[in-house]
């Protein structure tokens, strides 16, 4: 089975904020996108950055955010 690995690099609660933070990351080279999902009645707007394929691959793009001062970023399952 084929598994592919992305970066959450933060959730909001506001599209807004999300979809700037996706221009910001695009803008420094980052392959960033939104995935919008619901839990407890709430919906909640995933910046992540990704898709790659290669577990190596996803955690060579978290030291790269981590270095752009996204802190709270961590490697998650795709999709």
């Amino acid at each position: 089975k084929l598994r592919a690995w992305t970066v959450q690099v933060v959730s909001f609660n506001t599209s807004q904020k999300a979809l700037k933070l996706r221009s910001t990351l695009r803008a420094k080279g980052f392959k960033a996108y939104v995935d919008k999902i619901s839990k407890q009645k709430k919906t909640y707007y995933r910046v992540r950055v990704g898709p790659v394929l290669d577990r190596k691959d996803a955690d060579k793009l978290l030291k790269k955010l981590k270095k752009t001062g996204q802190d709270s970023a961590y490697v998650a399952r795709h999709p």
